[in-house]
């Protein structure tokens, strides 16, 4: 890597987190990109050269966070329909069961403020958000490859993902409570899979 493409490696990354610190602590409207293009010591055009606008920059923090410290959970063998169940349970609420206050704040800044903004001007912004939940997706589907051949494993991960996307919307939303969350998955899963 040249001495150029380190420093805007550098700055790209004091950016996110001097950001970072930022939106842990204050609402996202208080958030100002001319405040962190100061903290970082560069000029708040500079800034826009890396992060188009507040919402790219808010995306690029919570991928950071939520990601961060979150290894693969170990893949075991599972024996039955029940015991993949259990594992993508464990897997979900590994990943997405948050106690911090201000984190949790941060991820209803996502769902309630940034993702809809985002993907109202820019729809591949929906493959970002794939990215998010590379994570768990991959669990969830390297459990399915022991139950059934590609094709099918495939097809029932795309149902399973879009109906576990979907109710996680709902206790985002405050419609219904993590525990909720869990238990809906489990019924849903259930149901997928002992169907196919």
């Amino acid at each position: 890597m040249s001495k150029r493409e380190t420093k805007k490696a550098n700055t790209k990354s004091s950016i996110v987190e001097v950001a970072t610190k930022m939106f842990l602590n204050q609402t996202y409207d208080q958030v100002k990109l001319s405040e962190i293009s100061a903290q970082v010591g560069i000029a708040e055009g500079t800034l826009y050269n890396y992060f188009p606008d507040k919402s790219s920059l808010f995306l690029a923090v919570f991928a950071n966070l939520v990601t961060i410290n979150k290894p693969a959970l170990i893949n075991e063998k599972l024996l039955s329909i029940d015991d993949f169940i259990d594992h993508i349970i464990k897997v979900l609420n590994y990943y997405l069961y948050i106690e911090d206050e201000n984190f949790k704040r941060l991820y209803q800044t996502f769902y309630h403020t940034v993702k809809s903004r985002l993907l109202v001007h820019d729809f591949s912004l929906y493959n970002k958000l794939e990215d998010l939940s590379f994570y768990i997706y991959k669990e969830i589907k390297t459990g399915l490859e022991q139950f059934f051949n590609p094709k099918e494993a495939e097809l029932t991960f795309q149902i399973i993902r879009n109906q576990v996307n979907a109710i996680y919307d709902e206790h985002m939303y405050n419609l219904i409570s993590f525990e909720a969350f869990l238990e809906k998955v489990k019924q849903s899963l259930r149901y997928v899979l002992i169907r196919n």
